[in-house]
């Protein structure tokens, strides 16, 4: 009697100790996923002011580009340059 009465006890504190231990990772993931939710929040409003009109006339104006007049093409020929 006193061996089945320890034997409950020791699985209603194995289960105990298993269901506080779920509940504390899941407290964690949860705070985890909140971070990480955060974070992505923030890299898409990241995203969003790099790819703007403004920041990319920004960048264009920086590069000091000049507008081309005319566009010179390269023509393939059968002409050999070089040979051994």
């Amino acid at each position: 009697m006193i061996a089945t009465i320890l034997l409950i006890i020791v699985v209603y504190l194995f289960q105990v100790n298993t269901s506080i231990s779920y509940s504390l990772q899941m407290k964690q993931d949860e705070s985890r996923l909140k971070d990480l939710n955060l974070e992505n929040e923030r890299l898409i409003k990241q995203v969003t002011q790099i790819g703007s009109m403004a920041n990319i006339y920004l960048v264009v104006q920086s590069l000091k580009m000049v507008k081309a007049n005319t566009a010179d093409y390269l023509i393939l020929t059968d002409e050999i340059l070089a040979e051994r």
